[in-house]
């Protein structure tokens, strides 16, 4: 049997937030019964005992809601007991779990961090972004305290994402930070220092990620040391499939390399991510300016 992926949700649609956006809020109201309740622990049991059965190589459970904290962290650790009693193929488990951080504590971040969970934070964007739609069930802010959340899991070192729901003032400030570095770093350009990324005049950019192009990999280099020397955290965009360890070992490339390799070597992106103030892009920008090594 192939890979087996089982989503879990220990706590229906249930939830102690009220984001602005959330669908379940609406949904919940259509159905018949709005809520199911608690996974109980003998069908969580049961859940984890069959698909292990069948399981090959490798399985994954992943838990989401509404918000799955609100199982209890019990209800997680014996998820892993029973997953350590019925796994006799010796299989690889993974386990993930999606949340929006306002329970977590030091508990929950030892926990994941032990067993080795990959966790997914709903956090959007800055402190303003984010309180613009996600709040408790008093209709309060949340930001700061699912910051410490995230800063909580960093302190045990949890493997963790950022779940960020786009909306029209999240897509702005992108846009924002990206219309700042095109204008303030043109002056390079038109030294003939740096090239910026191109937009045909009847196009235009979805402010996904912005990037410079330097003379050679040399110059990316040493510019990537200096802003790291200034704390900012900057990386070169890709490395060409036909060069990686996959591509060397199971493609080859057509044709003459004329432009893929060097172009990868020359690029380099600037620090574009969901809670980037204009103060920190103002201070990248004045950086990237005083380098002296174009």
């Amino acid at each position: 049997m192939p890979t087996i992926s089982v989503l879990i949700k220990p706590a229906s649609g249930m939830c102690n937030m009220q984001c602005d956006y959330c669908f379940y809020c609406d949904e919940m109201k259509k159905r018949s019964q709005d809520s199911y309740g608690f996974m109980s622990e003998q069908t969580l049991k049961n859940v984890i005992r069959k698909t292990m059965i069948h399981a090959e190589g490798l399985i994954s459970y992943v838990y989401q809601g509404g918000e799955p904290t609100l199982r209890g962290l019990t209800f997680f650790e014996k998820a892993v007991e029973y997953q350590r009693h019925y796994n006799k193929h010796g299989i690889r488990v993974n386990n993930a779990l999606q949340t929006n951080g306002y329970l977590l504590d030091d508990a929950w971040c030892k926990f994941f961090k032990e067993n080795q969970f990959l966790i997914g934070l709903s956090i959007d964007g800055t402190k303003q972004l984010h309180d613009m739609y996600r709040h408790d069930k008093n209709g309060n802010p949340t930001f700061d305290r699912i910051k410490s959340a995230a800063d909580l899991m960093d302190q045990y070192g949890v493997d963790y994402n950022i779940l960020t729901v786009v909306t029209q003032n999240t897509a702005y400030h992108a846009t924002e930070i990206y219309n700042y570095y095109n204008e303030n770093l043109a002056p390079l350009a038109a030294e003939g220092k740096v090239e910026q990324p191109y937009v045909p005049a009847e196009c235009s950019h979805n402010a996904h990620m912005y990037y410079l192009k330097v003379r050679n990999m040399d110059v990316r280099t040493q510019l990537l040391e200096y802003l790291r020397e200034k704390e900012i955290y900057s990386v070169f965009h890709y490395i060409p499939l036909h060069s990686s360890p996959a591509g060397m070992k199971f493609g080859r490339f057509s044709g003459e390399d004329v432009y893929t390799t060097r172009e990868s070597e020359r690029l380099l992106r600037l620090p574009m991510f969901y809670n980037l103030d204009m103060e920190s892009v103002k201070y990248v920008t004045d950086t990237v300016l005083a380098f002296k090594g174009f």
